[in-house]
């Protein structure tokens, strides 16, 4: 596949869901909160259908950045 096909495929597959869902959650400052996290990341595949490459991806990528926001004492 030419660079030109390429780019038109990832932007079609970019563009395909035009409907934006968000989420939003606060939690405390403890590292036994990422158990929260990724119970709402299981929900967001459950509702989603997504591939299982893409969940882990967004599991892995949320619950290290929230575990680097959280506040260690």
């Amino acid at each position: 596949m030419d660079s030109d096909k390429e780019k038109g495929s990832f932007s079609n597959m970019i563009h395909m869901n035009t409907e934006k869902q968000t989420s939003t959650m606060q939690i405390a400052s403890q590292p036994e909160s990422i158990n929260q996290v990724e119970k709402l990341i299981d929900e967001i595949k459950a509702e989603n259908n997504l591939h299982e490459e893409c969940y882990g991806n967004i599991l892995v990528a949320v619950t290290e950045a929230v575990n680097n926001a959280i506040q260690h004492v």
